[in-house]
């Protein structure tokens, strides 16, 4: 669970909306995917 210099470039290239948390874990990414389809949903 280290952090990867990848993920540091691949949340520069995200877009804003993604908070930087992403950067913490890949399942952070996960996570705010899924809210951001349950926010549509609703």
């Amino acid at each position: 669970m280290g952090s990867h210099p990848a993920w540091g470039i691949r949340v520069r290239l995200v877009p804003p909306r993604i908070p930087r948390v992403t950067n913490l874990t890949p399942s952070a990414a996960l996570l705010d995917s899924l809210g951001a389809m349950a926010r549509q949903l609703l």
